[in-house]
Parts: C-alpha cells; structure tokens; sequence
C-alpha cells in the first residue's frame, strides 16, 4: 500500500514539475566570420585570370604566356611557384 501510494506521489511530483519547467529558449547564434585567413598576390605582369585547371590557378599576359599556380603562400612579399609556364613562338 505504502508504494502505491509513493508511486503516486511521484508521478505527481513528475507531472508538476514538467507543466511548470521553463520550455528552452534557444540563444541566437554568433555570426560566422567568414573572411578569408590567408591573402596572396599574383604579379600583375603575369596577366588575367583564366581560369583553372588539374595544373592550378592559371594566368595569361599580353604576349600570350600561360602560368599555372598550384599552391599560393600566404601575404603579399612572396611570390607564388609557377607549377606550369606554356610559352608561345
């Protein structure tokens, strides 16, 4: 009898809480940074952007030389390795 009445008082004591719990109130979310980390720079003597390929990154100058960049070093003072330079005759 003793833990009928526990069992009782227990599903109460649950079923009152649970009404009165406060619902959870999501924070707002902090907004991304989305910039970039790294920043590099490609002489502009090496010309417009192309487009890329399997090779990188590639640029054409005025006199028609290709240069494909695979991998760019971070900031301003280094210069990227040229992967590929197709030069025309």
């Amino acid at each position: 009898m003793k833990e009928r009445i526990f069992c009782l008082v227990l599903v109460a004591l649950v079923t009152i809480v649970g009404f009165h719990a406060r619902p959870a109130q999501s924070k707002p979310s902090t907004p991304q940074n989305l910039s970039a980390n790294c920043v590099a720079a490609v002489p502009k003597e090496w010309g417009e952007y192309v487009g890329s390929s399997s090779y990188g990154v590639g640029f054409k100058d005025s006199s028609g030389t290709l240069r494909f960049v695979a991998h760019f070093p971070c900031g301003f003072k280094t210069q990227p390795h040229v992967a590929l330079e197709v030069q025309r005759n």
